[in-house]
């Protein structure tokens, strides 16, 4: 069973900012799909869900972004979950705002969700839907820039964005990851 870990901070402060990119895609999958299932534990909240007959796990750690890899171990233990079955939706200052991109295994580009969970897990060899947040120039400080919520032009670029990530999501519920990266990273570089 496939579950999707949408990296985030939980509580109103960090709601709408950049590093819950993931949770902003999440809200998006479940506007459009049937939930079978709500439930929390300390370190997560869980959605179960299916979609054309295959179910598949939301899971937004609790745990706030540093310490997400603790949020995906108990989700792993719990459910009996491979880290094969992990696709992490997380933000991406590497990439540009308004494209995402798909990949499995790599680095961790100084992300500390991403640290957090390759520490946790012993591996890296999990899928990334990375949503791209990144901008010319460069941020001074990129701590605070991710800790920012999105200005107002962006908003109209990030509904384009959600929308296509959570596509992405429902596509790789049903159809195998390789399939899905070619569309993906391949509608991002148009």
């Amino acid at each position: 069973m496939r579950a999707f870990i949408a990296l985030g901070n939980p509580g109103p402060r960090y709601e709408f900012t950049r590093h819950n990119y993931g949770w902003l895609v999440a809200d998006q999958v479940e506007d459009s799909i049937r939930i079978r299932e709500r439930s929390n534990t300390q370190s997560y909240e869980l959605v179960r869900a299916s979609h054309r007959g295959s179910d598949f796990l939301i899971c937004r750690p609790l745990t706030y972004m540093n310490h997400s890899g603790i949020a995906v171990a108990n989700l792993m233990k719990s459910h009996k979950l491979e880290v094969t079955d992990l696709v992490v939706l997380h933000d991406d200052l590497d990439i540009p705002f308004g494209r995402i991109k798909l990949k499995v295994g790599g680095g961790h580009a100084g992300h500390k969700g991403l640290i957090s969970i390759i520490r946790e897990l012993g591996s890296n060899d999990f899928a990334r839907l990375r949503l791209g947040i990144g901008c010319e120039p460069k941020p001074p400080d990129s701590v605070a820039y991710v800790l920012e919520p999105f200005d107002e032009g962006e908003v109209k670029i990030l509904e384009r964005t959600a929308e296509e990530a959570a596509i992405a999501v429902m596509d790789l519920v049903t159809s195998e990851t390789n399939l899905v990266m070619n569309q993906v990273n391949r509608r991002s570089d148009d």
